[in-house]
């Protein structure tokens, strides 16, 4: 059998559900809410710390190149006439070699090593003149620091090269100062890879137009490419984007990144933080809010039993005393709840309602007790039957001792039990009668029943349509007139007697 909730429990409930619903889409959106701005929050804390870096990177690059211009401006023009006195001022030149941690050189204006330091003998003479770095120089006059290259040198590392123009009293090109920084070596690029943000993001730089990678904590990374493809965001950061988003990186791991062009060659500062990472607050914070919102819910689950409780108690007692009603009498059916509120107030109108059946009932008993008087004190049998069935509902106390069958047989055997069994005395000639007196048309007809013990006699039947307690029914009153039957054949055949003794006269004359 299905659990049958109580009242108590389907207020509580549906209370419950819907505090708790409430609560959740309320919390969820508020929640929503801050979780974006919170995520906004830190998307835009990172990109002001890249760009405050590529701001410090663009100043660092800058005050590196300027200290190689300016120290371009003091070399005298004697030194550019003899190799080794150029030598010996490079190798004086420790701020730049400190900065510049590859080599300082200076080339002569077809593009040859004229100097270089720190010193290697075999490189005085050689030609670089095929370097993009020394062609726009020339080209420009103008200071150039160059996209990352291939070093010459043995070590065959990637190279930064920033290079300053030297101009004799008559703006001439005589010479071109060069500080080269190794990609792979200890300078302030180097020191900037270094800088870690929190436990796993990291910052990298790369050229925009070769998309080849110039500074990034993995040293085996550095002067690698980055194909098109492999991170979307990175994608729209070549083709000019800044800001920050969510993307995927090159090893296949969901990062925040943010992307600012530095103004040294338009170079492109990238910063990336796991997302597991960058969100731990969000996560955690969801956590305990979830943690937190359990408890409530089971606070308030808790408070909105007892509350329902207390407040549908009356409605309980109420309940209770309805359901043992049946068992009360007299005065214990009347039920006392003092609140003033409208179970107070149905519980007075539930006791005047008692009263008042209670004054229906005892009528209805009276009237009843008539009914039932009168219906067996009647001289004919009397059939209370079903109008679609002809079924026997009831039958009076005549009917018993009519036809020797208790009320309670009477209401379990049918019409045919009670009819001679003979033509036109059958079972479907009665159900003939029953349908023409259910059609509303009164039947008096004469019948051949037969008791409980077989006997056979004659009966007056009238069956009309009635109405009683509401309800369509067939009403057959019957009376035994097997005496006059008798008497009628009797004289019957006394006349036939007669008629026969008349004859028999009328012949002898």
């Amino acid at each position: 059998m299905a659990y049958q909730f109580r009242l108590k429990s389907k207020i509580t409930i549906a209370v419950s559900v819907l505090v708790i619903s409430l609560m959740s889409t309320v919390a969820f959106i508020m929640f929503s809410y801050f979780e974006q701005q919170l995520k906004a929050t830190i998307a835009q804390d990172q990109f002001v710390m890249v760009t405050g870096l590529a701001g410090e990177i663009d100043k660092t690059l800058t005050a590196a190149h300027n200290q190689l211009i300016d120290a371009a401006l003091r070399i005298p023009q004697e030194v550019l006439d003899d190799p080794d006195r150029a030598q010996d001022l490079l190798d004086s030149m420790t701020g730049l070699q400190r900065i510049f941690d590859n080599r300082v050189s200076i080339l002569t204006p077809e593009g040859k090593v004229f100097a270089e330091s720190p010193f290697v003998s075999d490189r005085r003479g050689f030609d670089l003149s095929f370097r993009l770095y020394y062609k726009d120089t020339v080209a420009t006059k103008k200071p150039v620091i160059s996209d990352p290259y291939i070093s010459s040198q043995a070590q065959k590392h990637p190279l930064v090269m920033m290079t300053a123009p030297v101009f004799n009293k008559n703006g001439v090109l005589v010479g071109i100062l060069l500080g080269a920084m190794d990609l792979m070596g200890d300078n302030i690029l180097q020191d900037i890879s270094e800088i870690s943000l929190g436990r796993a993001g990291y910052l990298f730089l790369t050229t925009r137009e070769t998309r080849i990678i110039i500074m990034h904590p993995d040293a085996k990374r550095i002067f690698e490419s980055v194909p098109p493809g492999t991170n979307l965001l990175y994608d729209k950061a070549v083709n000019g984007f800044e800001g920050t988003g969510e993307t995927v990186n090159s090893s296949g791991l969901p990062m925040l990144t943010s992307f600012k062009h530095l103004k040294v060659n338009g170079w492109i500062l990238g910063s990336s933080y796991p997302i597991s990472e960058a969100h731990e607050k969000i996560y955690n914070l969801k956590k305990k809010i979830f943690v937190s919102a359990t408890v409530g819910i089971i606070c308030i689950l808790i408070m909105v039993y007892y509350l329902i409780k207390y407040l549908t108690h009356p409605l309980v007692a109420f309940t209770h005393h309805v359901e043992a009603l049946p068992g009360k009498i007299g005065k214990d059916k009347h039920l006392d709840i003092g609140t003033h509120d409208e179970i107070g107030t149905l519980s007075h109108a539930f006791n005047r309602m008692i009263t008042e059946l209670d004054r229906q009932t005892e009528a209805l008993q009276k009237s009843e007790e008539q009914y039932r008087t009168i219906f067996d004190s009647a001289n004919d049998s009397i059939f209370i039957q079903d109008i679609e069935t002809g079924g026997i509902l009831d039958v009076n106390q005549k009917m018993c001792e009519m036809y020797g069958y208790s009320r309670e047989e009477a209401q379990q055997i049918d019409v045919g039990v009670l009819s001679a069994g003979e033509p036109p005395y059958t079972i479907q000639d009665a159900k003939e009668w029953i349908l023409r007196a259910a059609q509303g048309e009164p039947q008096h007809f004469e019948w051949k029943a037969k008791d409980k013990a077989g006997r056979v006699f004659w009966v007056d039947v009238k069956m009309r349509r009635v109405e009683i307690d509401s309800m369509d029914r067939l009403l057959v009153t019957v009376r035994d007139i097997t005496e006059r039957k008798q008497a009628q054949e009797a004289l019957h055949e006394a006349e036939k007697r007669l008629s026969q003794i008349i004859k028999a006269t009328s012949v002898r004359r």
